[in-house]
């Protein structure tokens, strides 16, 4: 799963048989893993309630998502020099039609973007899919969520519909979406266990579940520290998700 890089994209094939995995795509630092397996779900699936994952609280001090709630975050994040649309502030911004191109073809495809975030990707992902697909953009955040709305007014993204989810659920339809997508988003999901679950329950069963985020591994750190690197990620989540053949 681990690719040349700071950040990897780990595109994981539901399918009932395991077939066999495709070759790497270079994203110039950033790579693209497409794998094939069989059902992908939350490991160690547990029947008591899950508690959240463990994190740094010198590098989290409010809690793993408290940045994203605060009404200052969209001017933080979004835009010019905005830590989540700044190409030379953030790998994900500068790669990102790579990426897309990466997901292979979407079109008629339901998406569900999970941490949507300012929605860096959705205008990509929009034209993508087409008139007839569908993107759904998810966020925790208030703040994102209006400003998710107010973007495809005015974008006229009109296959894109912002829902608000939460921390344990996409708040979407079982076995309603073609493929689910957490761009930079995974390392701050707080119940992995959970929330995977759900995942593979709104994705249909020839679904797809791509996961781009950072490596597990500080000595491979180019944009930050090996220390923030350490303190940023939660290396046991890593360990949440497995193929089962």
């Amino acid at each position: 799963f681990f690719v040349r890089g700071r950040m990897m994209l780990r595109c994981l094939s539901l399918l009932r048989a395991a077939r066999p995995s495709l070759p790497l795509v270079g994203l110039g630092s950033t790579c693209a893993a497409l794998i094939g397996g069989g059902v992908c779900m939350a490991a160690g699936a547990r029947d008591e309630e899950e508690k959240p994952v463990d994190i740094c609280r010198s590098h989290y001090p409010k809690g793993l998502n408290a940045k994203f709630m605060n009404n200052e975050a969209i001017n933080f994040f979004a835009g010019k020099g905005g830590r989540f649309d700044d190409p030379d502030l953030r790998e994900i911004a500068a790669e990102k039609e790579k990426i897309c191109k990466a997901l292979g073809n979407l079109k008629g495809l339901s998406v569900a973007d999970v941490g949507s975030g300012t929605g860096i990707m959705l205008p990509l992902l929009n034209d993508a899919v087409g008139k007839n697909g569908k993107i759904y953009a998810l966020e925790i955040s208030p703040p994102f969520v209006q400003y998710l709305r107010k973007k495809k007014r005015e974008e006229k993204l009109d296959n894109v519909y912002v829902l608000a989810c939460d921390n344990k659920s996409t708040k979407l339809a079982s076995k309603s979406v073609d493929l689910v997508f957490l761009c930079d988003v995974y390392h701050h999901v707080e119940y992995p266990h959970t929330y995977m679950t759900d995942v593979r329950r709104c994705l249909k069963d020839d679904g797809r579940l791509i996961v781009v985020d950072f490596y597990n591994d500080p000595k491979r750190a180019k944009n930050h520290s090996p220390e923030w690197l350490r303190d940023h990620i939660r290396a046991s989540n890593y360990s949440s998700i497995r193929i089962l053949h």
